[in-house]
């Protein structure tokens, strides 16, 4: 068996001394002592925006080849200090996200009942962000400003209760495939927030904004 210090020499030249992944740069500068993890230093000269779990997925592809090369499963880490822990949104992706959701003024649906038709008016202010190791979300922040049923006025805040209750029967990703898919069209444009093949799911919601 190699020891660290070989493995790692021979994972730069195999490498050409970086690695670079949809334009995150990683330096291997450490292999553990029991040739079971290569430790990276990461930078983000590009500014590309990323879901770790996405970046960790493709470096261990890289690593896999390596590792079929010298006949030894190896798996990456990253130092943290050198990346979110999550997820990272460039500045130009949230510009694009935040043009989509200000396109979305009118949330319409059909509750209780098909021929009840409810719309709540509003703006966005926003959005924010959470994740778990296999998925993230991205939440409009929406201010209602008005509601009616079928054309008349309706109270703002009865409207957004029967809009949660009808998402309680919908499936998870009524709102990800109804109101916000144009979201996609501006995840897909980067490699590290959208993998088909690494088992990660993203989740777009409305988190309505009551406060006067």
């Amino acid at each position: 068996m190699m020891n660290d210090k070989k493995i790692l020499s021979l994972l730069k030249k195999f490498e050409g001394g970086t690695i670079d992944v949809d334009g995150m740069i990683l330096t291997p500068v450490k292999v553990s002592e029991k040739n079971e993890y290569v430790y990276f230093r990461a930078q983000n000269p590009n500014d590309v925006p990323y879901f770790r779990p996405i970046l960790f997925y493709k470096l261990e592809g890289v690593l896999d080849e390596f590792g079929d090369y010298i006949n030894q499963k190896l798996k990456p880490m990253i130092h943290n200090e050198d990346i979110d822990n999550g997820l990272y949104l460039s500045e130009e992706v949230t510009e694009k996200i935040q043009n989509v959701l200000n396109n979305i003024s009118v949330i319409t649906f059909h509750y209780p009942d098909k021929y009840s038709e409810v719309k709540i008016y509003g703006v966005s202010e926003g959005f924010n962000t959470d994740w778990e190791f296999d998925n993230y979300s991205i939440k409009n922040i929406f201010k209602p400003l008005r509601a009616s049923v079928n054309g008349k006025e309706e109270n703002v805040g009865e409207a957004v209760e029967k809009y949660y209750d009808f998402l309680e029967e919908k499936e998870t990703y009524w709102e990800s495939e109804r109101l916000y898919s144009n979201i996609d069209d501006v995840i897909n444009e980067y490699p590290l927030l959208q993998d088909y093949y690494s088992d990660t799911a993203t989740y777009y919601a409305t988190r309505f904004n009551l406060k006067s």
